[in-house]
């Protein structure tokens, strides 16, 4: 039940970061994309918790904090990278994160 409970906090906290990142309120998203990460760690689902680390990683640039954004995107490359096998999200989001490291 748990499990289930932590899944829409992540889902909920994960929309309310692409709205405000979407505003230009980069604060208030890397708010809840912090959260949104606790629970995707509390959940221990790989896509999500990959996802939510690119997330990070991009709130971070948006807020200058680029030093932080590298390492976040480095942390979502490497688990999407380890689990590329398991289909083509995963080797899409190594593709992503490749190309947003580069820049």
């Amino acid at each position: 039940m748990l499990q289930l409970i932590f899944s829409a906090l992540n889902g909920w906290h994960s929309g309310k970061e692409m709205k405000y990142f979407a505003n230009n309120d980069f604060h208030r998203a890397l708010h809840h994309c912090n959260l949104a990460l606790k629970y995707a760690r509390k959940i221990n689902n790989v896509g999500t918790l990959a996802m939510d680390l690119e997330s990070l990683a991009k709130v971070y640039r948006a807020l200058g904090e680029n030093e932080l954004s590298s390492q976040a995107a480095q942390e979502s490359l490497e688990l999407f990278r380890e689990n590329s096998s398991l289909g083509p999200a995963f080797k899409s989001g190594v593709n992503r994160l490749e190309i947003f490291l580069k820049k």
